[in-house]
């Protein structure tokens, strides 16, 4: 049996607030499910939600530590995060 070796994909972080491969290519939500193992999406979508939860989060504790811009820039990434789910980012390979 031959395995087929599929590109790594990192959920988002503090640090990286995108989906995006090993590359360091941003990808949308849309494009890390087509790239993951279509059989477990719940999984990718576990760990979406749970990088929401991080952003916002980290998002808190810089704005108590009066990070300001820090804080907007988390809590904008995980607001985008969420509309992802929506679909209000779409997938660049949709329009492939």
């Amino acid at each position: 049996m031959t395995m087929i070796e599929m590109p790594a994909v990192n959920a988002p972080t503090p640090e990286r607030p995108y989906w995006h491969d090993a590359a360091g290519e941003r990808l949308a939500l849309g494009d890390a499910l087509a790239r993951i193992d279509a059989e477990a999406p719940d999984e990718t979508y576990g760990r979406h939600v749970q990088a929401i939860t991080t952003l916002a989060h980290a998002a808190v504790e810089a704005r108590l530590g009066e990070e300001n811009g820090a804080a907007r820039t988390l809590a904008m990434a995980a607001g985008r995060l969420c509309q992802e789910i929506a679909g209000l980012w779409p997938s660049r390979t949709a329009s492939r």
